[in-house]
């Protein structure tokens, strides 16, 4: 059994490590304000582009802190994910940047589905209500499909989705899974687009007419063989 003493000296390094990771949420919320009222995304994206030879010098521990710094910023809803997606495949490539920026993606959108779950149910429930109805009554219908085509189209927010499935009952595997598999295109596209930054200013240089459409073909491919087991019951009668 410790005495106080001990105790004392034992909770001392955590609390000494609170004023960092205070420091750290509030850094990452600041970016996120400052992307999205002060900065041009090409501007972000150039001053990237200059420090990629400190990247290809710090590989691994590169990988490491985009990593941890997208799974916190996608956790904390914070807003211009997309730009996040593109220095990605701007700082890494396509080869590591495809699967860094997908997994960190599907990371980030599970750690925000727990913490709606775990810590902010109330909160969300009130802040999204007609969402939070949809978003049951899809996955009560359709399951990790429901979350598989949220994620192909771009129109519906990444971060609401997550939100709002951390007030169902999906389990956190089967929603991470989803997510991955669904972030899979747009994660592409993102990557192969910040290895040409040059060209890119705003998502809808990335998403062009074409590229949506068939997004929203990919995310209506899950719900096919339903639709098709309909028709053919109704055909039968």
């Amino acid at each position: 059994m410790p005495t106080q003493p001990e105790a004392d000296e034992s909770a001392a390094p955590a609390r000494s490590r609170l004023p960092l990771a205070a420091g750290v949420v509030v850094a990452l919320v600041a970016l996120g304000v400052a992307l999205r009222m002060n900065f041009e995304p090409h501007e972000v994206v150039g001053w990237l582009a200059a420090r990629r030879a400190i990247v290809n010098e710090n590989l691994v521990v590169a990988v490491a802190a985009y990593a941890a710094f997208y799974v916190a910023y996608a956790a904390l809803c914070l807003p211009l994910i997309w730009i996040v997606s593109v220095a990605g495949g701007l700082l890494f490539g396509p080869w590591i940047g495809f699967p860094l920026v997908a997994v960190s993606s599907a990371a980030g959108a599970t750690a925000a589905m727990l913490a709606s779950r775990y810590l902010l149910r109330d909160a969300v429930a009130a802040m999204f209500p007609g969402f939070v109805e949809k978003t049951n009554r899809g996955i009560a219908r359709d399951g990790a499909r429901w979350v598989f085509a949220s994620r192909l189209i771009p129109v519906v927010p990444f971060f609401a989705v997550n939100l709002a499935v951390g007030l169902t009952q999906m389990p956190a595997l089967v929603f991470a899974a989803a997510s991955f598999l669904g972030a899979l295109p747009l994660a592409l596209l993102f990557v192969i687009s910040g290895a040409q930054f040059a060209t890119i200013e705003r998502p809808s240089d990335v998403l062009s007419l074409p590229v949506v459409a068939a997004l929203v073909a990919l995310a209506a491919a899950p719900f096919a063989p339903k639709l098709l087991r309909g028709r053919r019951a109704r055909e039968s009668q």
